[in-house]
C-alpha cells in the first residue's frame, strides 16, 4: 500500500474520530451537564436549607435576647403586664365592669357583682352572666345584645339584675358597652359598664 493511500485511511480515521468526538461533545452539552448543573443546584439547595435551619434554630431558641423566640416572650411579658393594669384600673371602678369575648361570652368581670348582687366570676363566665338578668327581663336583653354583637355595635339598656341569694332583692341597672377593636377594625371582644340605678330614679 502506497503513501497515499495509507494517508487517505488516516484522514478517514481523523474524519470518524472528529465526528465521535463531535457527537461526544453534544451528547456532554446536551445530556451530561444538565445533570452536572442540576446536581450541582441540588447541593446548593441543601447548603441553603441547612443554612435556614441553623437560622430558625437560632430564632426560635432563646438565646439572650435577640432571637425571635426572646422578642416574642418580651412582648407577651409587655402585653401582660398592661393587661394587669389596665384590669387593675377597671377593677376599681365603682362600676360594674365586664369583659366578652368576640361571640359576647363572658371573659372577665369586676369585684362589683359580687358585692353587690352575690354573683362571682365562676357565675357569670361563659352565657353565665345570663342568669344574673331579672327573669322579667332575661329574654329582652340576652336578645338585644345578641344582635349587637351581630351586629358590632354598641349595646346600651336599663334592666333589673337579681341578687344571688335574695331573689326579692332587685337591683336596676343601666348597662352600656361597646365592641373591642383590632387596628384593622376587626371585632374581638366587647367590654361593658353597669351603673346601679338609685332607686328613686328608676
Amino acid at each position: 500500500m502506497d503513501v497515499i493511500s495509507w494517508i487517505g485511511i488516516a484522514a478517514a480515521a481523523i474524519g470518524g474520530i472528529v465526528t465521535i468526538i463531535g457527537g461526544i461533545r453534544k451528547f456532554h452539552q446536551a445530556v451530561i451537564m444538565p445533570i452536572v448543573n442540576h446536581f450541582k443546584r441540588v447541593n446548593q439547595l441543601m447548603s441553603d436549607v441547612g443554612e435556614i435551619k441553623k437560622k430558625l434554630a437560632y430564632e426560635l431558641n432563646a438565646n439572650g435576647g435577640n432571637s425571635l423566640k426572646d422578642h416574642v416572650k418580651k412582648y407577651g411579658q409587655q402585653v401582660s403586664r398592661i393587661e394587669g393594669i389596665v384590669l387593675a384600673i377597671l377593677s376599681s371602678s365603682d362600676k360594674g365592669v365586664w369583659i366578652s369575648d368576640e361571640l359576647g361570652g363572658c371573659v372577665w368581670l369586676s369585684a362589683w357583682f359580687d358585692k353587690e348582687l352575690g354573683w362571682n366570676v365562676a357565675d357569670m363566665l361563659g352565657n353565665g352572666w345570663k342568669n344574673v338578668v331579672h327573669p322579667n327581663d332575661r329574654d329582652k336583653v340576652v336578645k338585644e345584645f345578641a344582635e349587637s354583637v351581630k351586629d358590632g355595635r354598641d349595646f346600651i339598656m336599663d334592666y333589673n339584675y337579681v341578687h344571688k341569694n335574695d331573689n326579692q332583692k332587685i337591683i336596676r341597672v343601666h348597662a352600656v358597652s361597646q365592641p373591642i377593636k383590632r387596628s384593622d377594625g376587626e371585632v374581638i371582644g366587647y367590654i361593658g359598664f353597669v351603673t346601679q340605678i338609685a332607686p328613686e330614679n328608676v
